[in-house]
C-alpha cells in the first residue's frame, strides 16, 4: 500500500500541475504578483519517537495539496488538504490522517528569485484508525510552517518547507506534535509563463548632429522671357527646402538674372519675377519668408560672359 501511495503522490505532485504550469502563454501579460495559485507536494510526516508506543511507525509518507490567493508578492491567504498514511503501532494498529487547514502566509525576498515564507493558521485533523485507536478521531489544532520558495518563471515556483501541527491528541489521552517536511511546486494564475529575467533599464543619450546640406549653391535656368519653374528647377528647390527645414539657422539668398537680349526695363522685371517665383516655391514647402533674401540684378552682374542660358537664371546660395 505504501509503495502504491508513494508512486501516486510523486506522480500527482510532479505531473498533476505541470501541464498547466508549462503551457504556452500566447497573450502578452505583465507579471503583477497578484492572483490565485494552486500547488501540490510530497514529503514525510513525523512524530517524535518518545511520544508513541515502542515499535510504532514514527513516520508516514505524505501528500499535500494547497491553494490560495496572493495579494502581491508578500502576503497571501491559503487553504489546503494533507494526507499521511500508516502511522502504526506494534499491535498492528495504524492510522491514516486527513488534514484540512487554512491560514495566512508572508514572504520575504532573499534574492531576485528566492524568498523565505512563514505561515500560521488552524487545522482540522481526522484520524482514520484501523485495528485499534492511535489518535483521537478528530482534532482541531494550531498549524504553522516555514520554507523557501524559488521562482522558476513568473507563474511557476518550487518550494521546500516544514510544518508543525501542535498538540494532536492521541487515543490514550496524551498529546503529540505532528511534523511534516515536504517538497512541492505551485502555479499562479494570470502571470506570463516566461522565464524570470532580471532586466536593467538602459537610458541612451543620442547626440543630435545638425544636418549639413550636401550643396550650398544652386543655379536654376529659365526659358527666354519666362519666370515659370520647370521640372529641373522644382527638383533642386525641393532639395533646398529640405535642407532649410532640417537646419533652422540656414538663410537663402536668391539672385534673379537675365541675358542681354531684352531692354533694361524688361530685364529688370523678368529677373525680379524669377527670383520671386523661387521664393514663393520655397515658402510653399514650409520655409519661413523671413529666411529668404530676394535680389534681382537683370543683366548687370553676369555669372558668365559667354553662356546666355546660365544668365537666364536664379542663383541660390545657402548661408
Amino acid at each position: 500500500m505504501k509503495k502504491t501511495f508513494i508512486s501516486s503522490a510523486i506522480l500527482i505532485s510532479m505531473f498533476g500541475i505541470a501541464p498547466q504550469a508549462f503551457a504556452s502563454d500566447t497573450d502578452i501579460q505583465q507579471a503583477t504578483g497578484e492572483g490565485f495559485y494552486i500547488g501540490a507536494g510530497t514529503g514525510m510526516g513525523l512524530i517524535e519517537e518518545s511520544e508513541m508506543p515502542a515499535g510504532s511507525e514514527h513516520d508516514a509518507h505524505a501528500l499535500k495539496l494547497e491553494g490560495g490567493y496572493d495579494f502581491g508578492n508578500h502576503f497571501s491567504v491559503y487553504g489546503g488538504y494533507g494526507y499521511m498514511n500508516d502511522f502504526g503501532v506494534n499491535e498492528g494498529a495504524n492510522a491514516d490522517l486527513h488534514i484540512a487547514e487554512m491560514g495566512v502566509k508572508g514572504d520575504l525576498d532573499v534574492t531576485e528569485n528566492l524568498s523565505m515564507f512563514g505561515k500560521v493558521g488552524g487545522a482540522y485533523i481526522f484520524a482514520d484508525n484501523t485495528d485499534g485507536d492511535v489518535f483521537k478521531k478528530e482534532n482541531a489544532v494550531v498549524a504553522a510552517g516555514v520554507g523557501l520558495e524559488y521562482q522558476l518563471t513568473h507563474a511557476v515556483s518550487t518550494q521546500v518547507g516544514y510544518d508543525i501541527y501542535a498538540d494532536v491528541e492521541k487515543a490514550n489521552g496524551g498529546k503529540t506534535d505532528l511534523h511534516q517536511v515536504y517538497w512541492g511546486m505551485s502555479y499562479k494564475f494570470g502571470q506570463p509563463a516566461t522565464p524570470m529575467v532580471v532586466t536593467e533599464e538602459v537610458v541612451k543619450t543620442v547626440e543630435v548632429v545638425e544636418e549639413i546640406p550636401s550643396r550650398v549653391h544652386y543655379v536654376l535656368p529659365f526659358k527666354v522671357g519666362s519666370a515659370d519653374i520647370n521640372e529641373y528647377g522644382a527638383f533642386n528647390l525641393n532639395e533646398v527646402a529640405h535642407s532649410m527645414l532640417a537646419n533652422p539657422d540656414l538663410q537663402a539668398e536668391l539672385i534673379g538674372r537675365t541675358d542681354t537680349s531684352g531692354s533694361d526695363a524688361t530685364n529688370q522685371r523678368v529677373s525680379a519675377a524669377r527670383a520671386d517665383a523661387v521664393a514663393k516655391y520655397l515658402v510653399s514647402k514650409g520655409v519661413e519668408a523671413e529666411r529668404i533674401t530676394v535680389i534681382s540684378v537683370a543683366d548687370q552682374s553676369p555669372i558668365s560672359q559667354s553662356d546666355a542660358l546660365l544668365e537666364r537664371s536664379v542663383e541660390i546660395t545657402l548661408l
